[in-house]
């Protein structure tokens, strides 16, 4: 893959080794990974996400990033469909952190 860049006035045309476009996929798939997560926290209302989720929002803020690791991790090493991959994922890690909390 080449990708072109200006740099200091200057066209230039740079070519990504495999590793470099592997680094960037995988880092584009973290990203898209937590945004599913903020959206998955999205569709609840202020007044019932504790309830539906079963932790608060700053809370759950807070768990994204483990959350998004899990859910990826569901679906590569168990082949979970993404739906079921994030729920599962939401639940483990709140439970998790509830009773680390005991």
């Amino acid at each position: 893959m080449v990708i072109k860049r200006t740099i200091n006035g200057m066209n230039l045309s740079i070519e990504l080794t495999p590793a470099e476009m592997l680094d960037a996929y995988m880092e584009q798939q973290w990203a898209f990974d937590i945004q599913d997560v903020i959206n998955y926290a999205d569709m609840f209302s202020e007044d019932e996400f504790e309830e539906e989720v079963g932790c608060t929002y700053k809370e759950f803020c807070d768990m994204k990033e483990e959350i998004a690791y899990e859910m990826r991790r569901n679906m590569d090493k168990y082949d979970m469909d993404f739906v079921y991959a994030r729920d599962e994922a939401v639940q483990n890690v709140i439970s998790r952190h509830k009773e680390a909390v005991m």
